[in-house]
């Protein structure tokens, strides 16, 4: 302490004489100098001009003093390093790009604290608002944007970096410093803006959105609502994509952003605002967009040409955040306010199928069904409408029909996975599922008991028993009854299936209308000598003749007993035809 004390009372001149004996060259020493300075504040007060001076001259553009005040927001040290030669906006000399040089007015974008100060200080005293830097590869202005992204002209700005890092104070202070107005065209002008506000959004910086489109005015703001991006995507598109908050929506939608573009009215990819909305359950949004005129597409409002024409009703009640919100909050009240404007539920969707069909067709393990169907058949869809025979995997059947189908599918393993194409489609968090089915003969207790709901409901609504366009004609009591199922295990016995079978007429017939009783499309085939057909059902046959046996036909002859089946052996190709008389 007492050998500082000395030096602290030393003059001016001896220390300058002690510095002057540091090793090395002045672009060398100046981190002896530095250490020298760290001993005592004498020796910083009376070196720190020459370490500013030699740092303005030989010091590194990016961890120099200027640098180091810009990224720490402390003009002070802006000050000092600028009255002693530092640049501001002078290139380095040595880097390949010169005039792509990270500057300090891009150092201060990434400055959470005392920004503004800092980059008001840096234009006042001449920083250019438009001067371009590629970051360093490895550092970036952002850990969430791609390298490569930072390549392309309009990224290269300190607005697109001051948005980047989050920095809402430096935005703000850009934009009223004019960083909006670019000095070339109308057109790059419009793209660069239109590019800052696409960053702002993709990093949830939708207050920033509304901060420029305020800035550059009315029709400059339209101007940019009604453009599209490098993909397609408008900025109501996007922000919708990104969950965007519904307040910030409904004032963009205000200013006069459209909710269809172009003939086609979707953004390139087939999807509409309105169908990313819906996608992710955003039920507030979806009300701001319909009441601002969003609409179904002119061209198939049910579909999107991406992937495989799967439309808007498939992946709302099937797949994405939509269908566990609807199922598990009961949120159905938007989703009756775009049946009344004719947004969703066509006829047909996928490939001819129906939206019922879809809904029976797969084992949805994390739906309910039973709940998605009611809700289909309230708002009107027509449980009889046969899917198209040319759907995949499709035999024209009904809804009730592809209920009690035995040769569905068993879904036996799932796994999450993600997709780069898919993601943002399938839920707000960016997951998505894959599941693995394996084909499995239906068992026709298991199937009765899991759909005993659905298939009420379906009857309740005038489902029919005998609506069907299969090649061979057959009906669903036919295929109730015919011998398409597994039996559930080995010790079944013939009776227990008869009793099955029994519960199961039974129950169709108490929830049935009258009118999906007839006609009934059970065949009857005598001798095949005398090719007589017995034109009366099996439900017929159940009102006309209460209490009796059952009858069963084969090809060689008829048999009568209690027993529900038996097979010919002797036919080439044993026919079940059934009959069934009871109480």
């Amino acid at each position: 302490m007492a050998a500082l004390d000395s030096l602290e009372r030393l003059p001016n001149e001896l220390l300058y004489m002690i510095g002057g004996h540091l090793p090395g060259s002045d672009n060398t020493k100046m981190g002896s100098l530095a250490a020298l300075c760290l001993t005592c504040h004498r020796f910083n007060a009376v070196f720190e001009q020459q370490l500013y001076r030699i740092d303005a001259r030989y010091g590194m553009k990016d961890t120099g003093a200027m640098a180091f005040g810009a990224m720490t927001g402390q003009v002070r040290v802006l000050e000092k390093s600028f009255a002693q030669g530092g640049a501001i906006n002078d290139p380095d000399e040595e880097t390949y790009w010169a005039e792509e040089t990270v500057k300090p007015i891009h150092h201060a974008t990434r400055c959470s604290d005392g920004s503004e100060q800092a980059l008001e200080w840096l234009l006042d005293h001449g920083a250019d608002v438009h001067s371009k830097a590629i970051p360093d590869r490895n550092r970036g202005c952002c850990m969430k944007c791609n390298y490569y992204i930072y390549l392309e002209p309009f990224a290269q700005l300190p607005l697109r970096w001051t948005i980047c890092e989050g920095n809402i104070p430096g935005v703000r202070v850009l934009i009223r410093r004019g960083a909006l107005d670019y000095p070339e065209d109308q057109a790059v002008a419009t793209d660069y803006r239109n590019s800052a506000m696409f960053c702002a959004v993709e990093h949830n910086r939708h207050e920033l959105v509304l901060d420029v489109l305020q800035a550059i005015g009315p029709d400059a703001a339209r101007s940019i609502l009604q453009m599209r991006g490098r993909y397609g995507y408008t900025l109501l598109d996007a922000l919708v994509r990104n969950n965007g908050p519904p307040a910030i929506i409904r004032a963009v939608l205000e200013m006069g952003a459209a909710t269809e573009l172009g003939d086609e009215g979707d953004d390139g990819y087939g999807e509409t605002p309105l169908w990313r909305a819906l996608l992710f359950s955003q039920w507030e949004s979806v009300t701001a967009l319909l009441d601002y005129g969003a609409r179904q597409l002119d061209t198939d409002p049910n579909t999107w040409r991406n992937n495989d024409d799967r439309g808007y009703v498939y992946f709302i009640l099937l797949q994405g955040a939509g269908c566990h919100d609807f199922r598990r909050d009961g949120a159905t009240d938007p989703m009756r306010r775009m049946v009344t404007k004719g947004i969703l539920f066509p006829d047909r969707l996928w490939k001819g199928k129906t939206p019922l069909g879809n809904l029976i067709e797969g084992d949805w393990d994390t739906l309910d069904v039973t709940r998605s169907v009611e809700f289909l058949l309230d708002i009107g869809a027509d449980p009889n409408l046969t899917t198209e025979p040319a759907a995949p995997n499709s035999r024209g059947t009904t809804a009730l029909f592809n209920l009690f189908d035995p040769h569905g599918s068993k879904r036996v393993k799932r796994w999450p996975f993600y997709q780069s194409w898919a993601i943002h489609r399938r839920s707000v968090n960016k997951g998505a599922y894959c599941c693995w089915f394996e084909k499995a003969d239906g068992n026709l207790a298991d199937i009765f008991a899991r759909n005993k709901a659905i298939a009420a409901a379906l009857l309740d609504h005038g489902a029919s028993l005998n609506v069907v366009r299969e090649s061979d004609g057959l009906s669903l009591l036919d295929r109730i009854t015919g011998p398409f199922y597994t039996p559930p295990k080995r010790t079944e016995t013939p009776r227990r299936r008869d009793l099955l079978i029994l519960r199961i007429v039974r129950f169709l017939r108490r929830y049935a209308r009258p009118e999906a009783l007839t006609p009934a499309w059970t065949r009857w085939e005598h001798d095949k000598t005398t090719q007589l057909t017995e034109p009366h059902g099996l439900l017929t046959i159940l009102e006309s003749n209460p209490g009796g046996y059952i009858h069963i036909v084969s090809q060689k002859g008829v048999y009568k007993g209690k027993g529900l089946y038996k097979m010919d052996s002797g036919a080439t190709k044993p026919r079940w035809e059934w009959a069934l008389l009871c109480n």
